[in-house]
């Protein structure tokens, strides 16, 4: 019985030993090193499972609020710095430096709402660029079309010509299928302008049944054809993804991760058969988005009244990855950064004395 009690032991004694072992490796000058390559992430978690028993335990736990308060300057200044490269059309230094720092200090919740922010705005930037480039083209179809139709009429026998005014033809009905179904997209997100304009270039480019049909729907009333379209819209697999990203935003909002929720409610809208309750949903979030937004601020100029300028910073922050087109949050961002600014020169000015 003594044996096999012996036995049992011997692992947990082994354990043991080794997480000594492992506590004992920890050292000052490892963690000097971490922060040197501004791994701020790695350095936290490791002095997290620094335990009392450690020879070094005192030095390392004031080290660990030091970097603790260094990790967060760190996180503040980088999301300003990824904000401010989005606002001048830097997408590729904005995307390095917000996933850098994601490796760096991957717990950071301004990181994580900064890098979610930059995407969504990448993800809308570009559907409005392809957008673009889909009008360019509809455009310069409408100009190729009729001199290609000539050419063709001049010389019908050439097989060549005829295959080069086939092939813009194609291109033409394709086109004009695409602006359809991106002026129905534009009807069921409450964007009668877009919508309008979309209908009008597919029936210039392609007077189809289809694409007079459409603006005949458009022409009724917006709401009407928003409506009537998605009536008309077949159940397909797509609803299953609907369905899925519907419960991710649910989710999101139970969790009251409003970037997130922001985020799922934009892929919904440009789903070809978007939920009903679209616009109720919209209308629900876009208050608890205004709501947190003023609680933000709120507590941004109780920071800011304190003198806790960097803590009032990050707070407007986070306000500006829900409101980013705020005046009201973009001035406050301006004004505590003037303060630090000069904070910053004061403290050099001093240091160089």
């Amino acid at each position: 019985m003594l044996r096999l009690i012996c036995i049992l032991l011997l692992p947990l004694l082994f354990t043991g030993c080794a997480y000594l072992t492992s506590q004992e490796k920890i050292s000052h000058a490892q963690i000097m090193q971490l922060l040197q390559a501004q791994q701020y992430g790695k350095a936290l978690n490791t002095l997290n499972h620094i335990k009392p028993g450690h020879p070094d335990y005192a030095v390392l736990n004031e080290l660990r609020e030091n970097i603790t308060q260094q990790a967060e300057r760190y996180a503040n200044k980088t999301a300003g710095q990824v904000l401010q490269f989005t606002r001048q059309g830097k997408w590729q230094h904005a995307l390095d430096l917000s996933t850098s720092a994601l490796i760096n200090f991957p717990q950071n919740q301004l990181l994580q709402e900064t890098h979610q922010q930059l995407l969504l705005s990448r993800q809308e930037q570009l559907a409005k660029l392809d957008n673009e480039l889909l009008q360019a083209h509809a455009e310069s179809l409408l100009l190729l079309l009729p001199i290609q139709q000539r050419r063709a009429l001049m010389t019908p026998g050439s097989r060549q010509i005829q295959k080069e005014l086939h092939k813009l033809e194609q291109d033409a009905s394709a086109t004009g299928a695409e602006l359809l179904r991106l002026g129905r997209l534009a009807m069921t997100g409450n964007n009668s302008a877009e919508a309008r304009r979309y209908f009008d270039l597919a029936l210039r480019l392609n007077p189809s049944d289809e694409a007079q049909q459409a603006k005949k729907d458009f022409s009724r009333t917006f709401k009407q054809s928003a409506s009537a379209k998605k009536k008309q819209v077949p159940a397909t697999k797509s609803k299953g993804k609907t369905k899925d990203l519907l419960q991710q935003y649910q989710n999101a909002y139970a969790q009251q991760n409003w970037l997130e929720a922001q985020r799922l409610l934009a892929l919904l809208r440009q789903k070809k058969n978007p939920p009903e309750e679209l616009d109720e949903l919209s209308t629900d979030l876009n208050a608890r988005v205004a709501e947190a937004v003023n609680q933000y601020l709120a507590h941004g100029n109780r920071l800011y009244a304190q003198e806790k300028y960097e803590l009032a910073l990050a707070t407007w922050r986070r306000a500006n990855l829900l409101k980013p087109d705020n005046s009201q949050i973009n001035d406050q961002i301006s004004r505590v950064e003037r303060v630090l600014d000069k904070l910053r020169s004061l403290q050099e000015k001093q240091t160089d004395k």
